[in-house]
């Protein structure tokens, strides 16, 4: 065999162009420093501190080094193999040049290599084509002048398929180049919730499309009148499967087009069945007898809304009420001695009917009016008023849930629709002081009857408030808004 060691600028056809290598004076043994032409100095050559920083030579034999982190240059490399080998000769590296050996007469080669063999000077001898290697996509083979002739460059064995993420390509040597392209994805699969993709040569992959709406028509949103739920949007999962969209139920609302609705203007057309439409615009369920109210249409059983309670009936006779504690939703009748909308004159009476309070010159008195004594009061049944600071009022235990205020109870305190007095278990409402005979002290802006219902004592058009001058105070000292 015989072996030729060329300078690399010699093997121009064979491998590749030459390169014009500019070196320093300073000596680096195995590197050449890499520049931009010129012969001595570092004037020309690339200035680095990372081997990034420096461009891939073209000596086969070579690899780029940026050297004491300064200057861009190369390094020997002789375990590099050159591309461009045929069956006839090797390329290999030595002292960082490439290096021809020619296989010895005795070597086979072409289509047959027990008939066909090597010229010694790089040749497989041949009578036609057919003695010559197979093409390979980058290399036909032509038997001319009886030496197998390599013409480099794309044959008809050459193929680059699509959707494999890579580039094929030839080089000048006639060596099949592959490189990723990441736009060569292959073609999408009848799958929505995965997309192809690249992720190198020779490598293709899909990505999940995670929450992206899929199951096409049967996948949109529904909503089901009958079941009263709505079917969300179908969605990929992390798997790449398309997800049913989760049933919701619509609650108190009625279905929409595609899902539930989520406001009312109409009670017959956007609330469930149970259901009334409030002020804010939502479905309510209808309350059951008893409960407060301030329309018909929020009582369930169609119950009339009477005296701000879901009640049993309309209850609109004079002397009944819904609204009494004991009773509540039920229309019972009212304390006796209670007004109501009793004309002039008459009250309430147990029976649920207006009575006279008696004849003109001796008429009584109804609950809140003002009196001497207790015989003033309007009294069918004895006990059931008192006449308590100057004025009607009734007496512990009597229902007192119609109303308007808490000193028609001779204690001032009307809890859970009955008079009470105060005390611990029965603390007085709205900051009121419980005094030591368990009646409430009402404070400021408290509707009141009479001077002694305030803490302030004084009650000024039925109003506690503070007192200003001596006089608001009947006889007593006005202290710092209190009469003393």
């Amino acid at each position: 065999m015989r072996i030729f060691s060329l300078h690399w600028t010699t093997l121009v056809g064979l491998l590749a162009a030459s390169v014009s290598i500019g070196c320093s004076p300073e000596t680096f043994p195995g590197d050449k420093r890499a520049g931009t032409g010129g012969t001595g100095g570092t004037g020309g050559a690339t200035p680095c501190t990372t081997l990034e920083d420096c461009p891939e030579g073209e000596n086969p034999c070579t690899e780029r080094a940026c050297i004491n982190g300064q200057w861009c240059g190369e390094q020997n490399d002789d375990n590099l193999v050159p591309p461009g080998g045929t069956q006839c000769t090797t390329y290999s590296c030595k002292a960082g040049e490439p290096v021809i050996t020619f296989e010895p007469t005795t070597k086979g080669c072409g289509a047959d290599p027990t008939q066909i063999f090597c010229d010694g000077v790089g040749n497989c001898v041949c009578a036609d084509d057919g003695d010559c290697p197979a093409d390979t996509p980058c290399r036909r083979w032509d038997c001319n002048e009886k030496k197998c002739v390599p013409m480099n460059g794309v044959t008809d064995q050459f193929l680059d398929p699509e959707g494999d993420c890579t580039k094929r390509s030839c080089s000048d040597q006639g060596a099949l180049i592959e490189v990723a392209d990441l736009d060569d994805v292959k073609a999408d699969e009848p799958n929505e919730c995965t997309k192809e993709v690249c992720l190198g040569i020779g490598a293709p992959a899909y990505t999940v499309q995670l929450g992206l709406d899929c199951g096409g028509v049967a996948g949109e949103p529904t909503c089901d009148s009958n079941s009263g739920f709505s079917k969300g949007q179908d969605k990929c999962n992390a798997r790449g499967g398309c997800d049913p969209g989760e049933p919701i139920p619509c609650g108190s609302f009625l279905c929409g087009e595609t899902q539930c609705k989520t406001m009312c203007l109409s009670e017959s057309a956007d609330c469930a069945a149970g259901h009334y439409c409030d002020q804010n615009s939502d479905c309510v369920k209808k309350k059951e007898q008893g409960a407060e109210c301030a329309k018909p249409n929020e009582c369930s059983n169609q119950l009339p809304c009477a005296d701000g309670r879901c009640c049993n009936n309309t209850c609109t006779t004079l002397c009944f009420s819904c609204d009494l504690g004991s009773n509540l939703g039920t229309c019972t009748a009212l304390p006796k001695g209670v007004a109501d909308g009793c004309s002039p004159g008459t009250a309430c009476v147990n029976n649920g009917t207006c009575a006279s309070l008696g004849p003109d010159n001796n008429k009584k008195k109804a609950v809140g009016q003002p009196c001497v004594s207790e015989m003033d009061c309007f009294n069918d049944v004895a006990g059931s008023l008192q006449c308590v600071f100057g004025l009607c009022r009734l007496n512990i235990g009597t229902d007192c849930s119609s109303l308007q205020a808490q000193w028609y109870c001779e204690h001032n305190l009307c809890e859970n629709g009955k008079c009470q007095p105060c005390g611990a278990d029965s603390p007085c409402p709205d900051g009121g002081a419980c005094s030591a005979v368990g009646r409430c002290l009402l404070p400021n802006l408290s509707t009141c009857g009479a001077t002694a219902d305030c803490m302030s004592g004084y009650c000024n058009s039925n109003v506690c408030a503070p007192c200003i001058e001596n006089d608001d105070c009947m006889g007593n000292t006005c202290t710092n808004g209190v009469c003393q």
